[in-house]
């Protein structure tokens, strides 16, 4: 699916939200298990939410070795992404 930005200008291949946020998700979740499991014995960091900045701030303390575990309220990951209507492909 292709589409243009509001301004006129090519935005190239469009994603919709759910897309995208189910293939964060799986690189989130298939990226160090092993790793996960030994942070939440013993964390360094622990992040809270695990929305767009929670899981980026994840993936930026797995790169640097940190120990983190992210906690969310809720069953699913992705915070407002999923309930915001202005967002690119909803």
């Amino acid at each position: 699916m292709t589409g243009t930005s509001e301004g006129g200008g090519a935005m190239g291949t469009a994603i919709n939200r759910r897309d995208f946020v189910k293939a964060g998700v799986a690189t989130g979740l298939s990226a160090g298990v092993v790793r996960a499991a030994r942070a939440a014995a013993d964390p360094d960091v622990i992040v809270i939410g695990a929305g767009l900045s929670g899981l980026n701030a994840m993936l930026l303390l797995e790169e640097l070795g940190v120990r983190a575990i992210c906690l969310e309220g809720r069953e699913r990951p992705g915070g407002r992404l999923l309930s915001e209507p202005n967002v690119a492909g909803n």
